[in-house]
């Protein structure tokens, strides 16, 4: 009787730990929509910097929504991070990431961002190449 219940709980401990691990593989079809959402993300990120480079958004939206797609970057980035793909793909996981990690950061200066043209140039140009290097790592799948 006592290895039974010894067995039953060495049997939830091993479920719980196995509930416990943070990172899961993911398929090709899996990193292909994350990374998509992703592209979704930075499309919409430099569409909202034109506007902000045209005078088109105050300062209180332009704060808030820069905020809500900095958070929005920070979430698909996270569940990027606690996926594993096959050796094959790994580079554009790691791709997308970085790219990712770029975005946040734009993102985090636009909630502060002076009113100098040439600086809202110069990060819609940054959002620019980042949404060029995630299509290039989803083209890549």
């Amino acid at each position: 009787m006592r290895h039974r219940y010894q067995l039953v709980l060495l049997t939830l401990i091993g479920l719980a730990l196995a509930g416990c691990e943070r990172t899961r593989t993911i398929t090709v079809d899996e990193l292909r929509s994350k990374i998509g959402l992703a592209i979704s993300l930075a499309s919409e990120s430099e569409l909202f910097l034109g506007q902000i480079e045209n005078d088109r958004v105050t300062r209180k939206f332009q704060a808030g929504h820069a905020n809500y797609l900095r958070r929005e970057a920070i979430e698909i980035s996270e569940e990027l991070g606690d996926s594993r793909v096959d050796s094959v793909h790994i580079h554009n996981l790691r791709n997308c990431s970085t790219q990712l990690e770029l975005l946040v950061r734009e993102l985090e200066a636009l909630q502060v961002q002076s009113d100098e043209r040439a600086a809202r140039r110069a990060a819609r140009e940054r959002v620019q190449a980042i949404l060029k290097n995630m299509e290039a790592a989803k083209a890549g799948l």
